[in-house]
């Protein structure tokens, strides 16, 4: 196979230091590894900080020093433009640097060794694919069910806000929403809607569509963006992408936090369709 450059954003902001450097000492795991493997080339990380811009010099240490792993990757960060939200601050990251291919990552992802080697091959034999999304599990090893479906909105607020209690009449709604019935050791193709904390995607089709929609400060820029997606190129799913994800739910990080997923819901909803139950 001819051997893609690929180009990295992470958008930090107040970020969680031993997180964020286990995932960028991961991601240079990850990119020597494609290297040896063939399928890789040239490399750019780029750190998009969303907060005051007091932490540039530590955020460009600490993606130095970890991506030691990695000799010969380039790192800048992006600073002083405040926080612009998640999406747009992505769309900052992606005109830092080009690239064949590029990669949206969180900063509490960690990759296995052979994520990006198997994510730029599965894109390689997948000519119809835009992206690829992974197999993402949580701490403990249980799988994180990150490709959806169409939401609705009874969904939505049982998923986030609900108690366990009242979840439990409804899980069979809830299960086709995270489509558990299908066989998610196998690849699948395509997939409706894809997380973004780790996407791997061709830089030709995330430019057709403009990138992220700077509209979505933060929640629903990634399933907007698969809708997008969805017209060029659809998203993928490979079972060989491997990252282990550490995020949580809206409902969990304060109220801040509850009225932006539901004014990015209700932006969502508004373009896309409104599916109440």
């Amino acid at each position: 196979m001819q051997p893609s450059t690929l180009s990295v954003s992470l958008v930090v902001h107040q970020p969680n230091w031993r997180h964020l450097a286990r995932t960028l000492a991961f991601l240079g795991d990850a990119i020597t590894h494609a290297r040896d493997r063939g399928s890789l080339t040239q490399a750019s990380v780029t750190l998009v900080d969303n907060g005051t811009g007091e932490d540039r010099e530590r955020l460009a240490l600490l993606a130095e020093a970890a991506l030691t792993r990695a000799p010969g990757t380039r790192t800048g960060v992006l600073t002083g433009h405040g926080n612009v939200g998640y999406g747009r601050g992505h769309n900052l990251g992606m005109g830092h640097a080009k690239a064949d291919l590029h990669l949206i990552l969180n900063p509490d992802v960690e990759m296995e060794a052979a994520a990006l080697d198997s994510g730029i091959r599965y894109l390689e034999s997948h000519p119809q694919a835009g992206a690829v999304m992974p197999d993402a599990r949580d701490e403990e090893g249980e799988r994180q069910y990150l490709a959806r479906t169409m939401p609705s909105v009874a969904v939505l607020l049982l998923r986030g806000f609900a108690p366990a209690w009242l979840k439990t009449p409804f899980q069979a709604s809830l299960d086709r929403y995270e489509m558990r019935e299908r066989d998610w050791d196998t690849e699948q193709f395509p997939i409706a809607f894809a997380s973004g904390c780790f996407l791997l995607a061709r830089r030709s089709a995330l430019d057709a569509i403009g990138g992220f929609d700077p509209a979505y400060f933060l929640y629903f820029e990634d399933y907007d963006l698969s809708i997008r997606l969805a017209k060029v190129a659809p998203v993928g799913y490979a079972p060989a992408v491997r990252v282990v994800h550490h995020g949580g739910g809206a409902a969990d990080k304060g109220w801040r936090h509850i009225l932006w997923f539901i004014g990015s819901a209700r932006r969502f909803f508004a373009a896309h369709g409104w599916r109440w139950a």
